[in-house]
């Protein structure tokens, strides 16, 4: 499966919405087409790194998440 956005520069890669609406889809037709109860891990870098993010991720969709943070930046 792959999902693509063109964006600029001046746009970070977790933008409004983008991610969270991205892994809804993916979430939607992997449980779809392969079963509703598998089991999904998502692993982020730290651009990703969003509250709001893991609360959808973990609350809504039910889905386990992976992700790492550079505390020298």
């Amino acid at each position: 499966m792959i999902d693509a956005v063109f964006r600029s520069d001046r746009k970070h890669g977790n933008c409004g919405d983008t991610a969270k609406n991205m892994i809804k889809k993916a979430v939607e037709s992997i449980r779809k087409e392969y079963d509703k109860d598998v089991l999904i891990l998502v692993r982020f870098d730290a651009d990703f790194f969003d509250g709001d993010l893991f609360k959808c991720l973990d609350e809504e969709l039910k889905v386990g998440f992976i992700t790492g943070w550079d505390a020298s930046k």
